[in-house]
C-alpha cells in the first residue's frame, strides 16, 4: 500500500498548481457571465418601463376621444396632440378609421393616405404594442363607438368600432449599458482564450503523461506489467513515472508471489480432495467389507443350517437344529418355538429360552399365545419394535408381561402352516433391516426341511400302513414282529401274539356288498387300536385277517387281551350285523406265546394261525391258545385246503414281504 499512496501525493501535488489555475479562470468567467446578465436584467427592466410608459399614454388618449369640451362641444384631441409633437422621444402620431385612412397626423403630408399594410393588419390583429426593426416601440389601439360619440357619429350604433391611432416613439440609447455588455463579452472571450491554452498546456504537459501512466496501469490491472511509464522526463511527470514503476514492479513481485501461493493453495486443496475422496472410498469399502462379512455369516448359517436339515427328516431333531442354530446364533434374550398340532389345531410350545424359561409357557392362555401366533394368522413375518405400545382393539393379546422389541417369524410351506419362531430382545427396535430378512431366509429353510420330513413320514406312513384300515401293513408287521422277537430273546422277556379273523366276512360281502364290508374292516381296526397298548402292534394280515402283537405280555396275559378284544367286537353295533350267522359281527382269535410255544417268528405265527384255526372249528366267536395237542390238526387243515383246490396263499407267512 505505501507505494500507492505515494503515487497518489504525487499526483496531487502536479495537479495542484493548473487547479489553482482553472479554478481563477472559472471565477473570472463566472463573474463575467454575472455582469452580463445583471445588465441583461436591468435592460429588461427599462423596456419594461418604457412600454408601460407608451400604454399610459394611449390610455390617455383613448381617455381623451370619450371626453367633449364644453365651450367648443368637440374633443379636446387637438390641443392635445399639439402638446405630445413637442416631446422629441414622439417619433410618430396618427389618427386613422376604420378602412385604414389617415385622418391626422404629427405629418401633415400623411394626412389622407392609407396605412402601411403591416400597421393596417397589426390593426385588424387587434395588436397593442409592436417592436419595431429599428429599436423603436409601436403602439396600435382601437377606437370604438361611445355614447358622447353619438352626437356626430349618428348613424353609427353605440360599440361599433370607428378607427384607431397609431403611437410610435423611439428607445433611448443606453452607452454605459453598452460598454458594461461589451465589456464583459471581452472579459468572457478573454477567459475563454486562456482556458484553451491553457487546456493545450495541460493536455501535452499533463493528460497525456498521465494517459500514459493510466493506460500502464490499467495494463498492469490485466497482468502486463511496463517498466517505462514517463521515468526520463523532467518534472513532476517523471517523478510520477518513476514512483509508477516501482509500483509496478512491486505489483508483479506480489503477483508472481500470489501465483505461487495460489500454486500452492491448489495443490493443497487438490491433496484435500484426494484425502476426502479416499476417505469416502475407504469408508466405502469398509461398509462393503462389514456387509460382505454380514452376508457372509449369513451364508455361513444358512448353508451350516441347510447342511444340518438335510441330514435328517425327523422332526424333532429338525426343532432341535432350529433352536440351536437360530436361537442361539441371533444373541437374542429368548427364542421361543411354537409348534401346530395338527390333531388339536393349537399352537404348543417345544423350545423355550431366555426369558421365555422364567415364563409359565406351558400355561400361556389362547390370548397371551395370540401375540406369538400372529405372525402365523397372517402368514407373514411381524414386528413390534416396541411391546409396551402393542394394544389390540379386542385384546386378543397382551405383551406377555415384557418390555423390549419381539418378532414373529411363521415357518410356513406353500399352504401348510408347522409353528411359529419367536424372538424377544429387552431394548425398543432391536432387530435391524438385514436380521429381519435373515430370519426370513432361516425360516424358509427350516420350513422346507419340516415339509420335507413331512412328506417322508406320510411316504414312509403310507408304506408301512394298510390304506383302509390305517393300521399296520404285512411289511411294518414282519419288521416289527423281528424287532421284537431280537428284542425278547436278548432280555428273556415273553413275546405274544394274537391272529384274528372276522368270521363269516364273506357271507358278510355277499350279503350286504363290498363297501359295508370294508366299512366292517374299518371298524373292527379301530376297536382294535383303541383296545391296545401304544407299544402294542396291531396289522393287517390279509383280507380279513389281522395280527396284534404283545410285547412282555404272558400267555395269560395275551389270551385276557385277546378276550377283552373278542368282547369288544361282539359288543359293538355294525351296520347290518344281524344278518350274519351268528347274528352279529364277530371274531375268532388265536394265541401264540413266545418262548414256549415257538423258536422262531416265522413258527410263532404259524402256531398263533394254528389256534386260531381251532377257535374256528370249535364254533367261532371265541378264543384258542395254542397247546401242543393242536399240532395234530395241522396235517386236518393242509388235507382240507387241498381238497377245496384253492391253495391259501394268506396263510402262508414271511418275514420279509414277497413284494
Amino acid at each position: 500500500m505505501r507505494p500507492l499512496q505515494v503515487l497518489m501525493k504525487k499526483i496531487v501535488s502536479a495537479l495542484a498548481p493548473k487547479v489553482f489555475l482553472w479554478t481563477l479562470l472559472a471565477l473570472l468567467v463566472a463573474g463575467g457571465a454575472v455582469v452580463f446578465w445583471a445588465e441583461k436584467l436591468r435592460s429588461r427592466q427599462e423596456a419594461v418601463a418604457e412600454r408601460n410608459e407608451l400604454q399610459l399614454l394611449g390610455d390617455a388618449l383613448e381617455a381623451v376621444f370619450g371626453l367633449i369640451e364644453p365651450q367648443s362641444n368637440t374633443h379636446p384631441v387637438a390641443s392635445l396632440f399639439e402638446r405630445l409633437s413637442g416631446r422629441p422621444e414622439l417619433k410618430r402620431l396618427r389618427i386613422f378609421d376604420i378602412q385604414g385612412r389617415i385622418r391626422w397626423s404629427m405629418e401633415r403630408a400623411e394626412e389622407g393616405r392609407h396605412l402601411e399594410k403591416d400597421v393596417y393588419r397589426d390593426f385588424l390583429l387587434g395588436r397593442n404594442i409592436v417592436q419595431t426593426t429599428s429599436g423603436q416601440r409601436r403602439l396600435i389601439r382601437r377606437l370604438s363607438l361611445q355614447p358622447s360619440c353619438l352626437r356626430c357619429h349618428q348613424n353609427n350604433a353605440a360599440g361599433q368600432l370607428l378607427g384607431g391611432f397609431e403611437l410610435e416613439m423611439a428607445v433611448p440609447a443606453r452607452q454605459g449599458t453598452q460598454l458594461v455588455f461589451w465589456l464583459s463579452g471581452a472579459v468572457f472571450v478573454l477567459a475563454l482564450a486562456l482556458a484553451a491554452a491553457l487546456a493545450l498546456v495541460i493536455r501535452g504537459g499533463i493528460t497525456l503523461p498521465l494517459e500514459c501512466i493510466r493506460r500502464g496501469l490499467e495494463a498492469a490491472l490485466e497482468g502486463k506489467y511496463a517498466s517505462n511509464l514517463r521515468e526520463g522526463e523532467k518534472g513532476e511527470i517523471g517523478r510520477l513515472g518513476g514512483v509508477a514503476n516501482r509500483l509496478m514492479k512491486k505489483m508483479a513481485d506480489l503477483e508472481s508471489a500470489n501465483l505461487d501461493s495460489q500454486l500452492v493453495q491448489q495443490q493443497a486443496e487438490r491433496e484435500l480432495v484426494l484425502k476426502e475422496e479416499l476417505e469416502q472410498k475407504n469408508r466405502i469399502i469398509q461398509e462393503t467389507n462389514q456387509s460382505l462379512s454380514r452376508r457372509l455369516q449369513e451364508l455361513e448359517l444358512l448353508y451350516g443350517l441347510s447342511t444340518e436339515l438335510v441330514g435328517t427328516l425327523d422332526a424333532q431333531e429338525i426343532f432341535r437344529i432350529i433352536s440351536e442354530r437360530i436361537g442361539q446364533s441371533l444373541s437374542a434374550e429368548g427364542f421361543l418355538f411354537l409348534a401346530l398340532d395338527e390333531e388339536q389345531r393349537r399352537l404348543q410350545v417345544v423350545i423355550a429360552r431366555g426369558v421365555f424359561e422364567k415364563l409359565p409357557v406351558e400355561k400361556l392362555t389362547d390370548a397371551q399365545l395370540g401375540l406369538c401366533a400372529e405372525a402365523m394368522r397372517r402368514r407373514r413375518q411381524v414386528y413390534h419394535p416396541d411391546l409396551s405400545q402393542v394394544r389390540h382393539p379386542r385384546g386378543e393379546y397382551d405383551n406377555l408381561g415384557l418390555s423390549g422389541s419381539l418378532v414373529g417369524v411363521p415357518l410356513v410351506q406353500k399352504n401348510f402352516s408347522f409353528g411359529v419362531m419367536v424372538f424377544f430382545r429387552d431394548r425398543t427396535d432391536a432387530f435391524s433391516r438385514e436380521e429381519l430378512r435373515l430370519l426370513d431366509s432361516l425360516a424358509r429353510q427350516a420350513s422346507l426341511a419340516l415339509a420335507t420330513s413331512r412328506l417322508y413320514q406320510e411316504k414312509l406312513d403310507l408304506s408301512v400302513t394298510d390304506d383302509l384300515t390305517q393300521v399296520a401293513n404285512r411289511r411294518q408287521l414282519f419288521n416289527r414282529l423281528e424287532q421284537e422277537w431280537n428284542r425278547a430273546r436278548r432280555f428273556g422277556g415273553p413275546l405274544s401274539v394274537v391272529m384274528i379273523d372276522v368270521d363269516h366276512f364273506k357271507i358278510y360281502n355277499d350279503r350286504n356288498g363290498h363297501l359295508l364290508g370294508d366299512r366292517v374292516l374299518k371298524e373292527v381296526a379301530a376297536v382294535l387300536k383303541s383296545s391296545t397298548r401304544n407299544v402294542d402292534i396291531v396289522a393287517r394280515y390279509g383280507g380279513e385277517e389281522f395280527v396284534v402283537i404283545l410285547p412282555g405280555q404272558s400267555k395269560e396275559a395275551a389270551v385276557s387281551v385277546a378276550e377283552k378284544l373278542r368282547s369288544a367286537i361282539a359288543e359293538r353295533s355294525f351296520p347290518r350285523g344281524y344278518s350274519q350267522p351268528l347274528g352279529s359281527v364277530t371274531i375268532s382269535l388265536g394265541v401264540a406265546t413266545f418262548p414256549q410255544d415257538a423258536e422262531n417268528p416265522h413258527q410263532l405265527l404259524e402256531r398263533a394261525d394254528l389256534a386260531l384255526y381251532a377257535s374256528k372249528s370249535s364254533g367261532r366267536n371265541r378264543t384258542t391258545a395254542f397247546h401242543p395237542e393242536l399240532t395234530a390238526m395241522e396235517e386236518e387243515r393242509r388235507r382240507q385246503q387241498q381238497s377245496h383246490h384253492r391253495p391259501r396263499r394268506r396263510r402262508q407267512v414271511f418275514l420279509v414281504d414277497p413284494t
